[in-house]
């Protein structure tokens, strides 16, 4: 005769046997807490709190309107009308891979003579509202790397301030939900790799150096990185491009190695890809400015990807 399987009658039940197992909280939370659906974790059935639970409610997350989401985004490129919709999305925050070219002043702008040329009508809508003093700010955080196309003369700016736009500076680490996130912005010059990083003045902060590469291997020295950012892509990555040269960084290469995260994002080749590179899901990203669906959508809570165009 089959024997019928007894079902626990309630939530107590399963506590009491969990303190006679000796499980742990860790345990415990990966069991009964929602991951996927945070907002449905069983948080208030338990005789104790839920760690994952308080960790959201101390960030102040907002999981019922799909705020745990972090959007990584391609080159702006100073579309930022475009930028504007996309973090009037229900985000937690956004990051973008660089080239932004978001200047407060015209003189700003026309240092970077490339960058001005190609994009005048978009830098010069924005420094209208600077002058008018009519800034729309983001709705979410946006943070970005450094590019080889910013706003170098001025990083850092009461404008930026009220629009909800901070720099990521070199060799930083992030933590953003319960992800660790890497970051190093610029391109590579065989020349001012071996600088000091603050011998590099205006336009020459579009380089970046080892000083920084050592500066951020320091800092992830005892962590587990989730997503290593970086504007320049490493070499042997890339799509084999018409030029059928490797555009990216032997420096950034070996530097991948050395972190080993789950996933690296890049822009600046306004190439869209994806590629395994070792033990790392590699994710080019293309040109925002032409394509708003540039993006990568992660879960701050479990750090898994839940959205790419690629």
């Amino acid at each position: 005769m089959a024997t019928k399987k007894r079902q626990s009658v309630d939530f107590n039940e399963i506590w009491n046997t969990q303190t006679d197992m000796e499980v742990t909280q860790d345990k415990w939370n990966s069991i009964f807490h929602n991951r996927k659906e945070p907002w449905n974790c069983s948080d208030g059935k338990k005789k104790v709190g839920c760690k994952e639970c308080d960790f959201i409610k101390e960030h102040g997350i907002d999981t019922k309107n799909n705020s745990f989401i972090l959007s990584v985004i391609g080159d702006v490129h100073a579309n930022i009308k475009a930028l504007r919709a996309h973090a009037s999305k229900n985000l937690h925050s956004v990051l973008a891979v660089g080239d932004l070219c978001i200047y407060t002043t015209e003189d700003e702008a026309k240092k970077d003579k490339q960058s001005y040329t190609k994009n005048t009508k978009a830098i010069n809508s924005f420094i209208a509202e600077v002058s008018n003093k009519q800034i729309q700010p983001f709705t979410v955080p946006v943070k970005s790397i450094l590019g080889n196309h910013d706003n170098f003369i001025n990083l850092h700016n009461e404008v930026y301030d009220q629009l909800k736009l901070s720099y990521v500076e070199n060799g930083t680490v992030l933590k953003i939900g319960n992800m660790v996130i890497a970051t190093l912005g610029g391109i590579f010059s065989p020349k001012k790799i071996s600088w000091k990083t603050s011998a590099l003045h205006e336009y020459n902060k579009r380089f970046f150096t080892q000083e920084d590469i050592d500066k951020l291997l320091a800092a992830v020295e005892d962590l587990d990185v989730d997503v290593l950012i970086t504007h320049q892509a490493p070499a042997e990555v890339l799509p084999t491009m018409a030029s059928n040269v490797d555009e990216g960084s032997l420096h950034l290469t070996k530097l991948l190695k050395e972190i080993n995260p789950r996933y690296l994002i890049h822009g600046h080749h306004h190439t869209e890809y994806q590629t395994m590179y070792n033990d790392t899901q590699v994710f080019g990203l293309g040109n925002f400015k032409l394509n708003n669906n540039t993006f990568i959508n992660f879960n701050i809570l479990t750090g898994e990807v839940i959205y790419q165009n690629n």
